[in-house]
Order: structure tokens, then sequence, then C-alpha cells
């Protein structure tokens, strides 16, 4: 393969986090490239792409790190998910975002994009922090877990109903769900079991 670009991705293959289209040839004719992995978790999927635009996937685990590579959220940011809004004609963007609590001297939020979903099946439509983890929900009614900064997806199950919003209650360390069946009017709320989902 003639290398014209490599990509470090999300284990789904849904995310760049890091992207290299120059490399260095070693001793033994091999092209090189170096990624600065530190804070992105320990899983990954390395795509590689020639001139022609073929491609390979390859699945890497980093193995080194003993404290898993976890990236630090800034505590004094907010996250949260943002979905596509239809007020806005080229506004088509999904993903988790990170905000300042405050406006700063110019009355101005910044707001910093930390993923982007683009596809409406993947978007999450109700998400909810509970000891450590993200539980969601995504278009697709499937139950997922994620690490939070790192934002990768877990499937846990697939609960066949929508989801439109989620709440945690860690007096009685219970997830509940607000589902919705057959329309806007049949709303229903009910509970889930984190580690299945039922």
């Amino acid at each position: 393969m003639d290398l014209a670009v490599a990509r470090l991705m999300n284990t789904t293959g849904t995310r760049i986090l890091r992207e290299a289209s120059s490399f260095e040839t070693n001793e033994e004719g091999h092209r090189v490239v170096t990624f600065d992995i530190t804070g992105l978790g320990t899983e990954f999927q390395l795509s590689l792409g020639d001139f022609a635009a073929n491609e390979s996937a390859y699945r890497l685990t980093y193995v080194s790190a003993e404290d898993g590579n976890m990236p630090e959220l800034d505590q004094d940011l907010l996250y949260a998910y943002r979905i596509h809004d239809q007020g806005i004609v080229k506004d088509d963007m999904y993903g988790w975002v990170q905000f300042a609590k405050t406006p700063d001297a110019d009355n101005v939020t910044w707001v910093h994009t930390l993923t982007n979903d683009r596809l409406e099946t993947y978007a999450l439509t109700a998400a909810e922090y509970a000891g450590g983890k993200i539980f969601a929900v995504d278009a697709g009614n499937n139950f997922l877990v994620m690490e939070p900064g790192l934002w990768d997806r877990t499937v846990i199950t697939n609960l066949g109903v929508p989801v439109v919003d989620m709440a945690f209650d860690d007096t009685t360390d219970t997830m509940y769900l607000v589902t919705r069946k057959g329309g806007a009017a049949m709303i229903e709320l009910q509970s889930v079991n984190l580690l299945t989902g039922s």
C-alpha cells in the first residue's frame, strides 16, 4: 500500500482522534507514524488509506496503560450532549460538547465540540450520569454505557422502545427512563437495570 493517510479512531470508527498524512521512513524502508494517545484510552481502530482511496482498518490495544490512559475532565466546565436543532438550517451536529459555567467578560459562553456523531441514527436521545459512567440510549433504542471523556459506547441491550429522557435516583440507585410508545401521547416512566437493561 502506498500510504496516503493514517487515522487513529475510536473503536467503532465513528470519530477521528488523530490523523497524519506525512510519514517518516525507517531503516527497513517502512513508513512510520507516531500519535500522542495521552488520555485517549486503550482501545482504538487504526485506518490506513492509499491514494486510490482504498482503506484497511486494524484494532489496536494499548497494553502498557496501567491507569487505563483515561482523560481528565475539567471540573470547572460543564459537559452536555448536543442534538440537531431544526431551527438552524445548517445544523447537522450531534455530539458531546463542553462549555464554561459562566459567561466571560464579553458576556459570551463558549462551546467546544468534543465529538461529532453526524449520523442521526447514531445520535443519543437521552443520557444520564451514574456511578462514574454515562448511561444513554441512542436513536436505534440501544441502551449504552460510556466512559466520560472517551465517549466510546458499549451496548448493553436493545430496549425496543424510544427513550426521550433519563434520570438517576442516587438514594435508591435506580435509573428511570421516559419511554414513548405508539406516538407522543403514549409516554411511560420505567426503571431499568444498569447491568442488563431489563
